[in-house]
């Protein structure tokens, strides 16, 4: 009672209560009802029931009064969840055989494919549960695990009942050839990758092999099963399918409707097999914008039909250069290469916006990367908004473009005459290495950016190492005399006062913070996985520092000790020699070096 009440208002919960109930009886008298039941909604939870796998308990009898009245009446619809249910419903496995010959007395195993026992669905008198998992009532002393593979009816009926459900079809592909291609078609489409997961159960679904591979070499069959001809693979396997004249008579949509829309690799694939050898003219039929969607589809077969329907195309003035790039983003990877060449030859530079090519430029795939790096070559850049848009390829993602991409907006950087502190921080701060290192070499290279003590000023910040760490090696060179540029004309350009000399050689503008050196160098000392080779470059730095202004000690002796405290030897080697060093010329300090490193011994 609740379960036709459920029925008479449409509810989504009809199929559910219909499944906990397994009076034989009452089911079968209940099939003629709900199938003569015209409503949309009935229809709709009819079509449910049959798509879930054929588990209930004692639900044969209203499975195979449906089948019948589905048979009888002629309804493709119908016949469609029939012969895919069936053909779900028996899977083989593989099983060793041992053979033995009585007159050499010999024995062997054999490899066999054969239907598990406990498989069907227990007939007798039980006591039942609900099992919430796979919404089906099953018999209490059911295993759980013997659930999910345990169906209606016994082996040879359910063998029976999916020769019968193809017979339907057979039937209407003599009968009705237009009729046939399109109810198959509908069929095929309620295939999952499930369903083929390997070649057995490709071959045991007995109703979708008729209809792909019917008069196929590679396959035998016999009353009950397929399998594989003497001395052939699955590998060999091509379209043959039942009633081909009527597929390349009538097949074109149902073939561009499975292209696109099954969820079944294998049909996919025999598809477009079979979409070649159409005499219809199909494949020039294909709309573009059905084209453009299979560029994107996860399966790259199609999307290398796809591709190859595309360059062939007579529609591609209809794109505009907004839909070209958008095409580059949703194509599927396997084709991204050819779609960009279309792209090449199809638009112009001058139409693209200098973001648009920097945004490609920086995108990870290869092919879209290098196209961005080709229109950026010949795209001028003018202004400053220019030059920031440019510099956005800092974070370019595809690896192997990044370092051709960089030193590219570098020179155009340059060419333009616009360059500022700000955008060698750009690079400087970018996030990969490769860039940084790159940035580091220009900002080297051009006296612009090596002589602004602003930049140095900033660069004290970076949280990379490897920037700190070439930062210390310029520090320590400008201390020890060997810099290999002049800091003349940075004292020029900025107010100076003696932070920190040796022999009276160096002076540093006063805008580079004492208190920033000071945390940089802290930094490397503290490192405990990178900068082994710059701490004693710093260590001597903190020396000439503390020979220049001994007002420092308290600030910067701290930073000694803890190299003196290394576990590292060439670390506390280079600050004791350090120490010795600094008492010698300072010798003022060493009271104030015993009070801050009572362990050492003067």
């Amino acid at each position: 009672m609740v379960a036709e009440e459920q029925l008479e208002r449409g509810s989504d919960d009809f199929v559910v209560e219909l499944r906990r109930i397994h009076e034989s009886d009452q089911l079968g008298s209940f099939a003629p009802i709900w199938f003569n039941d015209r409503r949309a909604a009935s229809r709709r939870l009819l079509l449910r029931y049959l798509e879930m796998p054929f588990n209930c308990y004692r639900h044969e009898s209203l499975v195979k009064r449906l089948l019948k009245l589905a048979d009888a009446a002629g309804d493709d619809e119908l016949m469609a969840r029939f012969l895919v249910g069936f053909d779900r419903s028996l899977r083989r496995v593989k099983r060793k055989v041992f053979r033995y010959d009585g007159s050499t007395r010999q024995l062997w195993t054999e490899e066999t494919l054969r239907v598990p026992s406990m498989t069907t669905m227990p007939r007798k008198d039980a006591d039942v549960r609900f099992d919430e998992q796979h919404d089906a009532i099953v018999p209490r002393y059911l295993p759980p695990k013997k659930i999910p593979q345990s169906r209606l009816f016994s082996t040879a009926t359910r063998r029976y009942l999916r020769r019968r459900a193809w017979r339907y079809f057979r039937r209407l592909g003599k009968s009705d050839p237009k009729r046939y291609v399109s109810a198959i078609g509908s069929a095929l489409l309620l295939y999952h990758d499930d369903d083929c997961r390997n070649g057995i159960e490709l071959i045991d679904n007995w109703g979708l092999v008729h209809a792909l591979f019917h008069h196929s070499s590679v396959l035998q069959v016999n009353a009950s099963n397929w399998g594989l001809a003497e001395g052939q693979s699955l590998g060999n396997l091509k379209p043959a399918p039942a009633f081909s004249d009527a597929w390349k008579e009538h097949g074109g949509a149902a073939l561009i409707a499975l292209i696109g829309k099954s969820p079944c690799r294998a049909i996919r694939q025999w598809a477009i097999g079979m979409i070649s050898e159409l005499d219809t003219g199909a494949i020039a039929g294909v709309s573009l914008p059905t084209v453009l969607t299979w560029l994107s589809h996860g399966d790259a077969e199609i999307s290398q039909l796809a591709v190859e329907m595309l360059e062939r195309s007579t529609e591609l003035s209809r794109l505009s250069t907004s839909d070209w790039i958008g095409l580059m983003g949703r194509a599927n990877e396997s084709v991204l290469d050819r779609v960009c060449q279309l792209v090449r030859q199809r638009v112009s530079v001058h139409d693209v916006p200098l973001a648009e090519i920097i945004r490609l430029s920086c995108m990870p795939p290869v092919p879209m990367a290098r196209l961005g790096t080709e229109w950026l070559r010949e795209k001028p850049v003018i202004g400053s908004s220019d030059c920031q848009e440019v510099l956005k390829v800092a974070g370019a993602e595809c690896k192997a473009m990044r370092p051709t991409l960089v030193k590219l907006a570098m020179k155009k950087i340059d060419a333009s005459g616009r360059s500022t502190v700000a955008d060698s921080l750009e690079f400087l701060d970018s996030r990969y290495a490769d860039v940084r290192t790159i940035g580091w070499d220009w900002v080297l290279g051009a006296e612009t950016r090596r002589l602004d003590p602003e930049l140095w000023q900033k660069l004290l910040e970076s949280p990379y190492d490897d920037v700190r760490l070439k930062l210390v090696d310029i520090l320590e060179s400008i201390v020890s005399g060997s810099s290999t540029f002049s800091l003349g004309q940075l004292e020029k350009r900025a107010s100076s006062r003696e932070n920190w000399a040796r022999s009276g050689r160096t002076r540093v503008s006063d805008r580079c913070d004492p208190n920033r050196v000071r945390t940089l160098w802290a930094t490397v000392l503290l490192n405990i996985h990178r900068g082994g080779k710059q701490k004693p470059g710093v260590i001597r730095s903190i020396v000439a520092m503390l020979e220049a202004e001994p007002e420092e000690i308290d600030q910067l002796l701290p930073l000694l000790r803890t190299a003196l405290r290394s576990v590292r030897r060439g670390e506390w080697r280079s600050a004791l020699a350090g120490l010795v060093r600094l008492i010698e010329a300072r010798p003022e300090l060493s009271s104030r070096v015993q009070l801050l490193v009572p362990e050492l011994i003067l």
